[in-house]
Order: C-alpha cells, then sequence, then structure tokens
C-alpha cells in the first residue's frame, strides 16, 4: 500500500490548459499506458475513487468546437464539472486517442 496519501493539489495547467498530478503520472512511469487491472490496483493501494469527464461531452461548445472542428489542442479554456459530492480533486487534464479527458479523484474514506 502507499505509504503517502494522494490528496489534493494546487491545479497548475501548462500553456495549452493540461494537467497531471505528479501521483498519476507516477503511475505510468513514462509509459504511454497501463493496463485496466493496473490502474484499478493503484486506485484500491490508494484508497481512491474516480469520476472521468470528456470534453466531447461538456457543455463548453467553444472549446469542443475548437477542439475537434480545428484541431487546435488548446485545453486552456475547459474547465471540467467537478463530480457531485465532496473531496474530490483533479487528477489530469490529457488528450488520448479517446479525447480530451479530465479525470477526478477522491478518497474512499474508511474502508467498510
Amino acid at each position: 500500500m502507499n505509504s503517502q496519501k494522494i490528496t489534493a493539489l494546487p491545479v497548475e495547467r501548462t500553456e495549452d490548459g493540461y494537467f497531471c498530478h505528479p501521483a498519476y503520472s507516477d503511475l505510468f512511469g513514462g509509459r504511454d499506458g497501463i493496463s485496466q487491472e493496473e490502474y484499478d490496483n493503484w486506485l484500491k493501494e490508494n484508497n481512491l475513487e474516480d469520476c472521468w469527464a470528456y470534453l466531447e461531452n461538456s457543455d463548453d461548445e467553444v472549446t469542443r468546437k475548437r477542439f475537434f472542428e480545428t484541431g487546435d489542442p488548446d485545453l486552456s479554456s475547459w474547465n471540467p464539472e467537478r463530480p457531485e459530492g465532496d473531496g474530490w480533486f483533479i487528477g489530469c487534464i490529457a488528450d488520448h486517442e479517446d479525447g480530451p479527458f479530465c479525470v477526478w479523484f477522491r478518497d474512499k474514506g474508511p474502508a467498510a
């Protein structure tokens, strides 16, 4: 189990609007991708739950059109909607083969 709890950090986005929490970045270790099993194990080991938001499904029509219709990779104007409930923090705002996404994390709390 991870000895250091993963918590919210200030979201300092790049000029183009991207961000990656260091703990999430460390999970990949320089790799382009990981297996679902490895990701699920990481969530469990860190007592985290996740929630994914995609630009494609967002209400931000301006950024969505600019990204998908003109290919402009700038996501700086996109503010992904926070999931309902308390404790959510941004783990990553990035782009992959399914388009731009934001993954939110929060601590699951004490085990039942």
